[in-house]
Parts: C-alpha cells; structure tokens; sequence
C-alpha cells in the first residue's frame, strides 16, 4: 500500500488556487507522479504548491512520551 501527501495549490496549470490535491508516494513520501515531482522541486523557487501533511507521521512530541513510573 503506497503512502499519501496532501499538496495545497497556490499556482499550478490545470487547478484550482488554493485547492487541495492528494497524491500517492513511495515509502520514502516521494510522489509517484512525475508531475508532482517536479512542481514540488518548483516550489522551492516558486511557491507554486506546498505539502500540508507528510507521507510519514511525525515523532511524537516530548510532551506525549509516557512518563517513567516513580520507584
């Protein structure tokens, strides 16, 4: 089962501004679809698009860590 990112669109050919699109990646939450590939790469110049959730979960806060039991 492939993983997912969530892209927001601020300019990319062919959608909407400021709409969403969910794209499938590999398990290194690299997109499967060239074209994302390489909006993605755009954005760091551009800011056509930006990821909103990661393909992997984030680590755990330290404040979400459970606490060691007292002795």
């Amino acid at each position: 089962m492939n993983d997912t990112i969530t892209i927001l669109i601020h300019r990319v050919a062919g959608h909407a501004p400021e709409s969403e699109v969910v794209v499938a990646t590999d398990s290194e939450g690299t997109p499967l679809d060239l074209f994302w590939r390489r909006r993605l790469r755009d954005a760091e110049r551009d800011n056509c698009c930006e990821v909103l959730s990661p393909a992997a979960p984030e680590p755990p806060a330290v404040d979400d860590w459970e606490e060691e039991p007292e002795r």
